[in-house]
């Protein structure tokens, strides 16, 4: 599952900063919580957290669900207990869904359930060379992998594939002054195992693609 940090305190953040987390049958939305906040360095998990899925359901603590329905503008169906419903059982390979932490400042997260994790490499000749690397998939960026530096003749970025089937990864390399920036495109094929879904998700498949650029 790929989380993005799209922003809060009233200020939109570009690019998103995003994690890929791997979410298994027993984590409850609880447990995704507590990871997204630890992963993006919250000290203060006092305050309130809430996920709004696709369907329009809330998922919150009992309280706060139980307040949100009482009110005018609360949700049309009772909410879903944070702390025992299944991220696993709730959601679907493809689907989006928003989590929100501190509902005063308004941390605005998407969430998005991938059928791969996928670690993206780009190795760059020589080692010495530095610079970054943009991954595209079909010409299009890939979220949070717009401009990984290159060390140790490498770039990598993780990140999740939402469908299965055929993807055109190009990477496209700056240059640093000394190497020419360079391109090379290759296809990732994603399969999906509905049994296996059920039991890892959103890592059914881990591989690591390798392009070779050198800049000259």
């Amino acid at each position: 599952m790929r989380v993005e940090l799209l922003g809060g305190r009233g200020e939109d953040l570009w690019p998103y900063p995003g994690r890929v987390f791997a979410v298994g049958p027993s984590h409850t939305f609880m447990d995704l919580a507590s990871a997204i906040n630890g992963a993006f360095a919250r000290w203060d998990r006092s305050h309130l957290s809430m996920f709004t899925l696709a369907d329009g359901r809330v998922v919150t603590d009992r309280e706060t669900g139980a307040e949100m329905a009482a009110s005018m503008g609360g949700p049309i169906r009772a909410s879903l207990d944070i702390e025992s419903a299944g991220v696993a059982r709730t959601t679907a390979p493809g689907a989006e869904f928003q989590f929100i932490f501190d509902l005063g400042d308004s941390w605005t997260h998407r969430c998005g359930v991938g059928v791969a994790a996928v670690v993206l490499t780009a190795g760059i000749g020589p080692g010495s060379a530095t610079g970054t690397v943009a991954f595209r998939d079909g010409g299009v960026a890939v979220p949070g992998c717009a401009a990984m530096p290159v060390s140790g003749g490498q770039a990598q970025c993780v990140t999740t594939f939402a469908t299965a089937g055929a993807h055109p990864i190009t990477t496209a390399y700056s240059g640093d002054g000394v190497l020419l920036p360079a391109t090379a495109t290759t296809t990732v094929d994603v399969t999906a195992t509905p049994n296996l879904f059920q039991l890892l998700l959103g890592v059914l498949l881990r591989f690591v693609v390798t392009f070779h650029l050198f800049g000259f």
